[in-house]
């Protein structure tokens, strides 16, 4: 039997870290072919016009704003970025423009505002008390959501990805020479839909001045910021190179970004071993509240889950298609290890993943299969659109080690 510790590790590994020394912007042991950096010059961009608003929703509104693809090149080539907001409720008690970035690099900042009525109590949302007395504002970074989301596979690439059969015990899912051949069919797609200038922009410290213009046009002095996972790299980001623009910062489950910028192979390993607690807190989480509120194991959720996982891995779950839900496939002890790990790391999701681990032990892997499809995201190597802009942004802000011998040490030292 593969425990649930060794599998996901061996899952993860250095998830796509061999497979990334071929990405755009991620072959040359420094960061992507970028002319900006936090540290580098950069002329001030003009001021830009105030946003030009119109209804998008209940409460909301959308705005469109187009800031330098370079700012060492202010009044060089232009991209749009979508822009949104939620009113104060309450006017006359209104202290500012509260905005917000969900994370991934990957993660809808619009998208995620239009759900939120839908999404109360999850992380992310806002209480009634800061609807009313802020406008929550959302800006899709660029290459994310509404602002030319970055595109490096066709849907049939989706759709075969979705069906591989990764292997639990080998590092990253796949052995490396298929890892490569995939990175290098991905880099090419990448740079078919995009343009290597248009990639190499997508770097946090762009995003951060991205916001700065969304400030200025929304005529706010300061912000206030509120930054989830990696918009926890955003946020200090900004704050570097704006203090003065800063009202108030929340970072929520802030990442290391000395690690994030300089030590990749080490933050993805730390991202690892996170999972693994995480993992682990929800069995004896489950195993603590009893089986009248988490039956899944009968007492023994550890247990049960690494029989599912193997059982899985051995004879794998047939998914019939449903339009408009899930393309269909199968569900493997891998896939089924990746869904719990994203899962268990918010207890709103718990019952969801309770009944489907049960669903599955029953013979039926659709729900299972479906929050796979849904919430697994990057890093993990996975056929999402989420994963592709999520690896475009780290080519451009991470310092990838070129030698394959460094992503292999780093892969072996993930399942030990």
């Amino acid at each position: 039997m593969i425990r649930s510790r060794s599998r996901r590790t061996a899952r993860y590994g250095a998830a796509l870290a061999a497979a990334l020394v071929v990405l755009t912007g991620c072959s040359s042991g420094v960061s992507g072919p970028r002319s900006t950096s936090a540290a580098g010059a950069s002329v001030p961009a003009p001021s830009p016009d105030p946003l030009t608003w119109s209804t998008c929703g209940k409460n909301l509104e959308c705005a469109t704003i187009k800031v330098p693809q370079e700012y060492t090149e202010p009044d060089g080539r232009q991209i749009p970025l979508a822009v949104m907001r939620h009113r104060a409720t309450d006017p006359g008690r209104r202290i500012g423009s509260l905005v917000f970035n969900p994370g991934g690099p990957g993660v809808s900042a619009t998208g995620t505002l239009r759900d939120l009525p839908r999404t109360a109590g999850t992380p992310g949302a806002f209480s009634p008390a800061v609807l009313a007395r802020f406008d929550i504002v959302a800006m899709d970074p660029r290459g994310v959501g509404r602002s030319q989301a970055v595109r490096c596979l066709t849907d049939e690439q989706r759709a075969e990805a979705a069906g591989t059969d990764f292997d639990p015990a080998v590092p990253g899912g796949k052995p490396l020479p298929r890892l490569l051949t995939d990175a290098a069919a991905f880099t090419n797609g990448c740079v078919k839909h995009r343009s290597k200038e248009f990639l190499a922009s997508l770097s946090t410290d762009n995003v951060a001045r991205d916001l700065d213009q969304v400030r200025s046009a929304l005529g706010e002095d300061t912000i206030t910021y509120y930054g989830l996972s990696y918009g926890t790299v955003v946020g200090p980001m900004y704050a570097t190179l704006f203090p003065h623009r800063v009202r108030q910062m929340v970072l929520d489950a802030p990442v290391d970004t000395n690690q994030w910028f300089g030590n990749p192979l080490p933050f993805q390993h730390e991202v690892a071993v996170a999972s693994e607690r995480t993992l682990d807190a929800w069995f004896e989480t489950c195993r603590a509240e009893g089986t009248a509120v988490c039956p899944f194991g009968a007492g023994d959720p550890q247990g049960a889950f690494d029989t599912l996982t193997d059982t899985l891995e051995a004879k794998p779950l047939k998914v019939a298609p449903v339009k408009g839900v899930t393309p269909g496939g199968e569900l493997d002890g891998a896939m089924a290890l990746e869904a719990t790990r994203a899962l268990a790391g918010d207890q709103n999701t718990w019952p969801l993943l309770t009944s489907a681990l049960l669903a599955a032990q029953d013979g039926n892997g659709a729900p299972l299969y479906t929050l796979w499809n849904s919430v697994t995201v990057s890093p993990f190597p996975v056929p999402t659109a989420m994963f592709e802009t999520h690896t475009a942004v780290r080519c451009a802000d991470w310092q990838t080690p070129a030698d394959i011998a460094a992503h292999k040490t780093a892969a072996a030292k993930a399942v030990t």
